[in-house]
């Protein structure tokens, strides 16, 4: 037996393997042989959650394990618990996009079965755009033209782990309208490009603000936004030609050159540069940045090369003398010494001007300058009035022609050496100290006729620009409601005094007219009751221009008393007194013997405007009425006459002869009575009985007929009546 090699234990497994064929045959056999299995082997997660319920349901037979192997992807997200596959943290789709867990089921230490979990982790739009970059900087030529790509959309694209697609959009910071220069290539592909032409005296540097959006709507949720500063640096250009100085207008990129006015003696060659207005001949680049040296020439009117300018410094000076008074336009062009091709050309006028007859002088007194304290050497001092502006003394000549400055002048500070001249500018020639007020004398020398004249010149030295005249923005605000209130004052005022016066007015109006009907109705009412009847008073007063009755004398002619004596009549009107008869009967040729008796012994009569009286006629008193009483007078004699010299129809008066002499004689009362209230004149003397009798156009032996001055119409009206002893 043991040759042939026979094993019980061998035939037994033999046996065991016969047998397991039909034991799987057997009923209940299949529930108790199984295998590890699950569920579900694809599942689906929402990054950034964690799934409350399990990822998949393992089952396992008896006796068997199951793991989590450690080739899971990732291996640590995993995890069983009561045969539930679970994840340990919320994915993250920017990570894993596919989990996959892979299931180990051992039976002790051997695997008996291996089973692949598949979890799909499903994308959220949680993530903001990135750019490559958060501030960068960039060089761009001034003259780069418009439309040209200044920055590539490969250094400015952003990106973004969710994979969305980005929007761009561009944001000024400085200045604020930047975007405005420059534009994107197109919304979702940010190549920058240039929009306007870039100015560096403008904008020398420029930053803009470039936006990436993961949404196409910023009103989307969720929607994320990046931002990088891009920072344009703009490179000067040569692309502007000189400037000639003081620019009549300028805005940065453009200059209206000055055009310079001059004048200078005829006869005479001045050594020293020509003064001109507005200044010197002077240029700069027009691209400061680059300030490339200019070089000056005179291309043209110069002639007979009077005039010749300095290559470096554009001083214009004489080079030989003007014979005659002529004007000279010289055209000057300025030309940068490496780019020749950039020039400006100006004009520079200069007058040759003959005669010296008129010393220079200085307009003003008083100068007023300003300097901050600590200033060095070589600075201009500067004007008060305007502290941006320096401060330039220029003196007039009155040779030269208003505005035109004399290139024969020369300025000079006599009593201080910390300051200097340099044409009409006031320059430090010493540090400026402390906060003071210096004083400095300053003197202007015709360089020709050794004639000057002096000025003073007031510098005030402190930290802070004075202000102007008109005073500070903030005073001018706190004046303002001030200068309101008083306005309205002022109208409140004027109202008040416009009424007083229209008041006062009022008032002078009716006291004149009443004092006017006052005295016209007292001197009729006087007149009246005295039994003279003035015909031509009445007449002038009486708003009916007819005429009075005229008065009738008496048949016997008896003398005319006081009483009942006739008024001196309009034209027209004959009057009746005794004067006018014995007037009429003159004219009429009629002789002196052939008169009444009381006529021949009241004596001749005689105008008290003549110039004819005697000394020896004491007797005889005249009234003169001056040149300011006018044609409208009324002229009233009121009398009084005596016992004795009031004749009466039964006794008349002896006529007196020639040769006898009359007594001396108090001055009548004789009253002017005026149409305007203030002219009433009144003479005193001794009562006589007058009549009024105006003097008539026609010539006449004893009517003077003497213009009155202030009237040669020669009509006899404009002239007083003559007044004449009755």
């Amino acid at each position: 037996m043991g040759g042939l090699g026979y094993s019980p234990t061998l035939e037994a497994s033999g046996w065991a393997l016969g047998l397991l064929p039909l034991l799987l045959l057997l009923p209940g056999a299949e529930g108790q042989i199984q295998v590890c299995s699950v569920d579900q082997e694809l599942f689906s997660v929402v990054e950034n959650e964690v799934p409350t319920r399990p990822i998949a349901n393992v089952t396992a037979p008896l006796g068997q394990t199951v793991d989590v192997s450690d080739s899971s992807n990732p291996a640590d997200i995993f995890y069983i618990e009561n045969g539930e596959l679970r994840l340990t943290r919320a994915p993250d789709y920017e990570t894993h996009t596919v989990l996959t867990a892979i299931l180990e089921c051992k039976e002790g230490s051997i695997v008996v079965t291996r089973l692949p979990v598949i979890v799909e982790v499903i994308n959220v739009n949680d993530m903001a755009p990135e750019f490559p970059f958060s501030s960068k900087a960039w060089n761009v030529s001034e003259d780069t033209k418009v439309g040209t790509t200044v920055i590539p959309a490969t250094e400015l694209t952003a990106t973004d782990k969710d994979g969305d697609t980005l929007f761009y959009s561009l944001l000024g910071q400085s200045p604020l309208d930047a975007e405005l220069f420059f534009y994107l290539a197109g919304v979702n592909f940010p190549a920058l490009q240039l929009n306007r032409t870039l100015d560096y005296e403008k904008n020398p540097v420029m930053v803009l603000h470039l936006l990436a959006r993961d949404t196409e709507e910023p009103q989307e949720v969720p929607s994320h936004t990046a931002t990088a500063t891009i920072t344009i640096q703009v490179l000067p250009a040569d692309i502007r030609p000189p400037w000639f100085l003081p620019c009549v207008f300028t805005d940065g990129r453009i200059c209206v050159h000055a055009q310079y006015q001059g004048a200078v003696p005829t006869g005479s060659v001045l050594t020293e540069p020509l003064t001109f207005e507005p200044g010197p001949v002077y240029a700069i680049d027009g691209d400061t940045a680059i300030n490339e040296p200019i070089e000056y020439s005179i291309i043209g009117g110069n002639t007979d090369n009077t005039f010749q300018i300095g290559v470096d410094t554009g001083n214009v000076t004489m080079a030989k003398a003007v014979p005659v008074p002529m004007t000279f336009t010289l055209l000057v062009q300025a030309q940068q010494q490496r780019n020749t091709g950039s020039y400006s050309v100006t004009q520079v006028t200069i007058q040759a001007v003959a005669g010296q007859l008129y010393p220079p002088r200085f307009p003003q007194a008083l100068y007023r300058g300003w300097l901050p304290p600590g200033t060095g050497i070589n600075v201009a001092v500067r004007d008060t009035e305007d502290p941006d502006r320096e401060l330039r003394l220029r003196a007039e000549d009155d040779d030269f022609p208003a505005g035109v400055p004399n290139s024969g002048l020369r300025y000079q500070i006599t009593n201080s050496s910390a300051f200097r001249m340099s044409g009409e500018i006031v320059l430090t020639n010493a540090s400026v100290g402390p906060p003071q007020v210096l004083y400095l004398q300053a003197e202007v020398l015709d360089y020709l006729t050794s004639e000057k004249d002096t000025t003073t010149i007031e510098i005030l030295v402190q930290d802070t620009k004075p202000t102007t005249p008109g005073g500070s923005p903030e005073d001018q605000e706190q004046l303002g409601p001030m200068v309101n209130g008083m306005a309205i004052m002022g109208g409140v005022l004027g109202a008040l005094l416009l009424l007083t016066l229209v008041l006062l007015a009022v008032f002078i109006y009716k006291h004149n007219k009443g004092q006017k009907h006052g005295l016209s109705s007292k001197y009729e009412t006087d007149l009246k009751a005295s039994g003279y009847d003035n015909k031509t008073f009445q007449a002038q007063e009486s708003p009916s221009p007819e005429p009075g009755p005229e008065p009738q004398p008496d048949k016997d002619d008896s003398p005319v008393g006081p009483g009942n004596g006739p008024a001196p009549p309009m034209p027209g009107l004959e009057m009746a007194g005794p004067a006018v008869r014995e007037a009429k009967e003159e004219e009429m040729g009629e002789a002196p013997e052939q008169r009444s008796p009381r006529t021949r012994k009241e004596g001749p009569v005689r105008s008290i405007l003549t110039k004819e009286r005697k000394a020896e006629e004491g007797g005889y008193k005249a009234v003169w009425f001056g040149g300011d009483i006018s044609a409208e007078v009324d002229v009233v004699v009121i009398n009084s006459p005596g016992p004795e010299e009031s004749p009466t129809p039964e006794e008349p008066r002896a006529a007196p002869e020639e040769s006898e002499e009359f007594e001396a004689e108090e001055p009548d009362l004789v009253l002017v009575v005026s149409e305007e209230p203030e002219q009433l004149l009144l003479a005193s003397g001794e009562p006589h009985s007058l009549s009024v009798v105006p003097e008539e156009p026609e010539e006449g032996p004893k009517v003077d007929q003497s213009p009155v001055e202030g009237n040669e119409s020669g009509d006899g009206w404009g002239r007083p009546p003559t007044l004449v002893r009755a």
